[in-house]
């Protein structure tokens, strides 16, 4: 284990301490696991929700419900809440019949709910480097995935050619999800968020209006296709990964889309489990004739593939080649 002394941030710190955590809960020793996290647990107080939940994680393991629901309860009182998908699916099936667990979700839902109250979008525009006065570029929006925010997606969703020539505009949505997390999932809120940033940017800056691509992961792939075939912006084309699919969109919207001219590229994983509906929507690409490309990467599950920058180049490519 490395220590403050030796100059390591918070954040360093807290990552040693989680892959020696890891590797305990790994290797099913759930009693040591449990006490390594309450001999470190007031030592990082920026992740009082990650120390909370993994106890409740370990717990779990050692079925010892009461002992795991009072450090959830002991988070909500240092103010902090947990994602609004941290509690879902079968392993907290046992959590449902302890007391003080129905509790313990009510009041992560009024806390959750107070923090929307106050949530704003956020915006961060990139300029190209090298960028000329009085010369107009292309823009690219690029749309975090849930549960994600400007800071961890922006050094994720880069490319050379972005970073070359385009403006890139990161957006941040105001739908909270987690303390420090958000999603696109509301369409309406979406769509109007995603219009004021393009409207404001465009008053800011000297974009070429003429050449719009919208991308993102995840959710914000499931906000690129709203914003893309419900005439949010007007996009040239979209470039996501691993989205969800958006229900709405039919054929008559795509066959709106190809009228214009647009063109698209979707981005996969072989064990991201949206992939059949992923592929239904390319199914739909395909059928009405929009230009669009499916690139499947192996051995990687619902996150970034590492040649992804080279992948969002080659899609740009595509787009422009219409």
């Amino acid at each position: 284990m490395s220590h403050a002394g030796r100059g390591e941030t918070e954040e360093e710190e807290y990552q040693d301490f989680r892959a020696a955590l890891i590797e305990l809960y790994n290797a099913g020793k759930y009693e040591e696991a449990a006490g390594f996290i309450e001999k470190n647990y007031d030592r990082f107080p920026g992740k009082v929700t990650n120390m909370s939940f993994n106890m409740a994680l370990v717990c779990k393991h050692l079925e010892d419900y009461e002992r795991g629901v009072g450090y959830l309860r002991r988070a909500h009182e240092k103010g902090h809440w947990f994602s609004i998908y941290a509690f879902e699916g079968d392993f907290w099936a046992p959590y449902r019949e302890v007391d003080g667990f129905a509790e313990v979700l009510a009041r992560n839902l009024e806390m959750k709910e107070a923090a929307q109250k106050m949530a704003k979008p956020e915006l961060e525009v990139v300029l190209p480097i090298n960028h000329e006065e009085g010369k107009r570029y292309p823009l690219f929006i690029a749309l975090h995935g849930g549960g994600e925010n400007i800071e961890n997606f922006k050094p994720r969703w880069t490319s050379e050619t972005m970073e070359e020539e385009f403006i890139v505009a990161y957006v941040q949505s105001s739908q909270v999800s987690s303390m420090d997390g958000f999603t696109w999932q509301n369409q309406d809120m979406t769509k109007q968020e995603v219009r004021e940033a393009f409207e404001r940017i465009c008053n800011e800056y000297p974009v070429n209006e003429d050449e719009v691509i919208v991308g993102g992961f995840s959710s914000g792939g499931y906000a690129s296709l709203v914003v893309t075939f419900f005439d949010v912006v007007p996009v040239t084309g979209f470039v996501i990964l691993c989205p969800p699919m958006p229900e709405n969109i039919t054929e008559k919207e795509v066959l709106e889309a190809k009228a214009k001219g647009i063109r698209g590229t979707i981005i996969t994983t072989d064990l991201d489990n949206r992939v059949p509906d992923q592929r239904r929507m390319a199914d739909l690409f395909r059928k009405t004739g929009l230009q669009y490309q499916f690139i499947l990467t192996p051995n990687i599950g619902h996150w970034y593939p590492d040649d992804l920058p080279e992948m969002i180049d080659r899609a740009i490519a595509h787009i422009r080649s219409g």
